[in-house]
């Protein structure tokens, strides 16, 4: 079977057939299933993004072609226990919290109340999210493999109308620097906006010191008006480097201290660590 019909079909079985684990431990089923639910529901429009585009392009490609692209990949799942022992080490309350807080608004109390199963929750979430990264990096990384042999103003163009910013910010991940930074000089405020608020922190934060200042300041000023305050709080929050990149941009905003203490009210709320956010609040502040 081709790449794009074989990977596709991999998603969907995963999708569908997602076994959950640890399931006779549960003590409340309903609140599980409730909370795995709006997990899928809130990946449902990026899955389908990737399954729309890998069914189109197969289409789209006559069938003496498809030989070409290279054969379906033979896709290597760890199995559930492998992969709890692999991340037990993170497994803590603040961990868990925080990630179910920003994901679903889940209250302190709330998660006290039922820990047992939202630490079940958070082990399942994280193993389909792991399954299903395993398909997608192997499209992703095929995708940007594909677009190295093209200009940078074409591939940004094609980006733009044919794919989504989701599957702009995953597939970036495999390209060089180099071409992310040349890239990003081709996309307009909004797309690129977009783009960094589907990027992991961690890759957004070693990008970051390769961007232009002014870049920077107006992906900011876009966030704020889009709403994106919980990437706002992410970066700060994350943040492994000098913040002194963001702090320009943030501070660029700051015109009055009527709109200082309104980005306070939006963006303080997404912040698990009170000492981070503590310091958000002092430097918005100051």
């Amino acid at each position: 079977m081709p790449f794009h019909r074989d990977s596709a079909k991999q998603i969907e079985q995963l999708v569908k057939n997602y076994k959950h684990n640890e399931i006779e431990r549960v003590q409340n089923k309903a609140l599980y299933e409730k909370y795995f639910h709006l997990f899928m529901k809130k990946n449902e429009k990026n899955i389908k993004n990737v399954l729309d585009y890998l069914y189109t392009v197969d289409g789209i490609i006559p069938f003496f072609l498809k030989g070409l692209l290279g054969e379906a990949p033979k896709f290597q799942f760890k199995d559930y226990h492998s992969f709890i022992s692999s991340i037990s080490n993170r497994l803590n309350d603040q961990e868990i919290y925080g990630y179910l807080h920003n994901s679903f608004g889940i209250s302190k109390e709330e998660f006290e109340a039922n820990k047992n199963d939202f630490y079940i929750l958070y082990k399942n979430i994280h193993y389909f999210e792991t399954n299903l990264k395993v398909v997608l990096d192997i499209v992703f990384e095929r995708l940007a493999k594909n677009a190295s042999i093209l200009p940078d103003f074409i591939i940004a163009k094609i980006a733009s109308m044919a794919l989504t910013p989701y599957m702009c910010a995953n597939i970036v991940r495999f390209m060089q620097e180099k071409q992310i930074i040349s890239l990003m000089q081709h996309f307009d405020i909004n797309f690129l906006t977009d783009v960094v608020n589907e990027l992991e922190p961690n890759f957004t934060q070693k990008l970051m010191p390769t961007i232009q200042q002014k870049q920077v300041e107006d992906i900011f000023k876009t966030m704020l008006q889009k709403g994106y305050f919980s990437k706002i709080a992410a970066i700060f929050e994350q943040y492994n480097g000098n913040l002194d990149i963001y702090k320009q941009a943030l501070k660029k905003q700051l015109t009055s201290p009527q709109i200082a203490q309104e980005i306070i009210h939006k963006v303080s709320p997404y912040f698990v660590d009170e000492n981070k956010k503590q310091e958000f609040i002092q430097f918005i502040n100051s």
